[in-house]
């Protein structure tokens, strides 16, 4: 017997009318895979369909007005599903993408100029192992050069580990899923403290 699915299948319209320009800043698109395929070497599978038209039904239907596509690791550098996205709806919509720390300025002009407004690197265990932070902080002049930010994603037990390198990027810096902070654990805990103590960077 399959699981339900983790979302919901009849989404209402709100009984509220959102403010003018709404925008929905996190969410992905994945299908039709024959076009856009999942990279080889992924450490999970996404178990639902979600090709752009849904997502644009579903943007329309609870008025939301712009949005973010940001890629899933199980896409690999594989940006073009976001890409074909952008170009289907225009500058209401904008992309991330997933680039390796040796990509040249040239290239990320090349994704700007297809509507991707920043680079997101991974430092989630689930996803495997990602670039050496060191390494994306080198990327940043290249990020800066392009017009383009830095938004890394990684889990919060590795705050500590991470936070002093986005302070010496020279581009501005996303802090993805805000931290990842449980926030069961309170506001003193050390992680959501050593977010805060990051958030006053000028870069973040």
């Amino acid at each position: 017997m399959s699981e339900p699915p983790s979302y919901h299948l009849n989404p209402s319209t709100p009984s509220w009318t959102p403010p003018t320009g709404t925008c929905d800043t996190h969410c992905h698109n994945f299908w039709p895979v024959d076009c856009f395929p999942y990279a080889e070497n992924r450490t999970y599978t996404p178990a639902s369909k979600a090709p752009k038209e849904k997502l644009f039904a579903l943007h329309e239907k609870i008025r939301i007005e712009r949005c973010v596509l940001v890629p899933a690791g199980c896409q690999g550098f594989h940006n073009s599903v976001i890409a074909d996205a952008i170009a289907a709806k225009g500058a209401a919509y904008l992309g991330i993408a997933l680039l390796p720390v040796e990509t040249k300025v040239k290239e990320l002009r090349r994704h700007y100029d297809l509507g991707f407004r920043g680079v997101r690197f991974n430092y989630m265990s689930y996803l495997g192992k990602g670039a050496a932070i060191e390494d994306v902080i080198a990327m940043t002049p290249h990020l800066a050069d392009a017009g383009m930010h830095l938004q890394i994603h990684f889990e919060n037990k590795l705050i500590r580990e991470i936070a002093p390198a986005p302070k010496r990027s020279a581009a501005p810096v996303v802090i993805d899923h805000m931290g990842r902070v449980d926030a069961s654990t309170g506001l003193e805990q050390p992680g959501f403290i050593e977010l805060r103590r990051l958030l006053e960077s000028d870069q973040v």
